[in-house]
């Protein structure tokens, strides 16, 4: 026989499951907003640097470390050339649990690693997207714009007008053209358009659309000018060539012009001489004449003049530097055209002289004899009439033996004033010898022109009764 549960049992089963619900508390099992698990998905790129691998060729490692986070970018102009380092990181509690995770770009497969490096080659805009599919099914994902451009090209060569053309228009109307264009026919190409006068002072700096420019501003008549065009795509990309052409003006039909250009066989562009300039005719008798300052050169250290009007014909050019006599003065023969500038060949002063060496006694006074006593300090003149070195280019023979140059000493300088310095030379006390020394100098000015003098050191005194332990015995 089944036995029933009596009413008891079963009052005594309800109240204790609700004594267990009453005690339990219920917000346990309420959904909490703040409780979910976040996952953030961030893609990044930055650029390959090929330089860390140079420096750190034991690293393995297939993508360059990042120096910092602002090297990080969601959006970029890059060359087709460049290559890019993506990044897709998830974060969120561990472990973070995944199906399948990748990149696309343009929604076609790229890879599916986290860091990867690769180019995007082909010209325009580009999506990279870093996707994540969690456990739930849910996909998360971040996006990169990538620009792709190559840098605009510039025809160097076939422009108007020609490089070192003659008689343009002073009165205006010269007319500009080149060729420029975006390799990708994607950007358009903006052009900077800059003309400098002889002075290097800019006339004109405009920026224009198209690879043309007509100029309406008057110039000055028989005078050289430069003109510059640079390229640069809307993605800010710069073409690598820069058109860099000079022209004349033109001049009446009585009036012709000279360009004279100048160099020296010297370091020493800090000169603060002169460059005297005479132009004579045929006969020796004196046109006209200018002085330029040695400072004045361009940025191929060239010294340039510019002299006009002057009569159709022929003429003699005599340069020379006054503050600097080496510099061998250099006579040239032109031979002038109506309306237009001639370009003479560069005229070369050459500085062939070496230095001279002069002794000097314990009076400052120049001795010609080659036998010195013995001192501590020895004194010398050095004259160049190019321009003199400093100690560096001097060095001092002990025995045929090179000493070291600390020897020396520059006492006084003042190239601009002087071409005279006094040099000292010291003689340690360790050179001291019973027997005669020879001393030899070497010296070169700044032509690289070298002076040689021997010298022979006998000491003051017999050895032994110079030397002060002998004293009183």
């Amino acid at each position: 026989m089944r036995m029933q549960p009596s009413a008891y049992a079963i009052f005594a089963i309800f109240f204790t499951v609700l004594a267990l619900v009453a005690c339990t508390d219920s917000d346990d099992y309420i959904f909490d907003e703040d409780d979910k698990a976040v996952i953030e998905v961030k893609a990044e790129m930055t650029h390959f640097y090929n330089s860390f691998y140079n420096e750190n060729p034991e690293e393995t490692s297939f993508f360059a470390p990042l120096d910092g986070e602002d090297e990080r970018v969601k959006s970029d102009t890059v060359f087709s050339s460049d290559t890019l380092v993506f990044i897709g990181t998830v974060n969120g509690p561990q472990p973070i649990r995944l199906q399948s995770y990748g990149w696309t770009l343009d929604n076609t497969y790229l890879a599916n690693e986290y860091i990867f490096r690769s180019p995007i080659v082909d010209p325009g805009f580009h999506e990279v997207v870093f996707s994540v599919v969690d456990f739930f099914g849910d996909t998360l994902s971040d996006t990169l714009k990538v620009w792709v451009s190559n840098s605009p090209i510039l025809d160097t060569i076939n422009v108007i007008p020609a490089d070192q053309s003659q008689g343009l228009p002073s009165q205006g109307g010269i007319r500009f053209a080149w060729n420029g264009y975006d390799p990708d026919s994607l950007a358009r190409v903006d052009y900077r358009f800059i003309l400098e006068d002889s002075r290097r002072q800019t006339i004109i700096d405009t920026l224009i659309h198209n690879p043309y420019f007509t100029l309406h501003q008057r110039l000055n008549s028989l005078s050289r000018y430069t003109w510059f065009v640079y390229a640069i795509n809307e993605y800010d990309f710069g073409a690598r060539e820069v058109i860099r052409k000079q022209f004349f003006t033109k001049g009446a039909d009585d009036e012709s012009g000279l360009l004279l250009q100048f160099d020296f066989n010297t370091m020493a562009w800090s000169f603060e001489g002169d460059v005297s300039i005479d132009i004579l005719d045929t006969n020796n008798l004196p046109i006209t004449s200018k002085t330029i300052s040695m400072k004045d050169r361009d940025s191929y250290n060239f010294i340039q003049a510019l002299f006009a009007p002057l009569s159709p014909g022929k003429y003699k050019v005599f340069a020379s530097t006054p503050q600097y006599p080496d510099f061998k003065a250099d006579t040239v023969k032109v031979q002038l055209k109506t309306q237009e500038v001639f370009v003479a060949d560069t005229i070369h002063l050459l500085d062939t002289i070496p230095p001279t060496i002069t002794i000097l006694n314990a009076e400052n006074d120049s001795i010609s004899i080659d036998t010195l006593d013995f001192a501590d300090t020895l004194k010398f003149i050095i004259h160049d009439g190019g321009g003199l070195a400093d100690s560096s280019y001097i060095d001092r023979f002990m025995n045929a033996t090179l000493d070291n140059v600390t020897s020396l000493k520059i006492e006084s300088r003042n190239i601009s004033q002087s071409l005279f310095d006094t040099l000292l030379v010291f003689l340690p006390e360790a050179d001291k010898s019973w027997n005669t020394r020879l001393l030899h100098l070497t010296v070169a000015d700044l032509s690289k022109n070298v002076a040689h003098r021997t010298l022979y050191i006998r000491p003051a005194k017999p050895w032994p009764f110079d030397n002060n332990d002998m004293e009183g015995k």
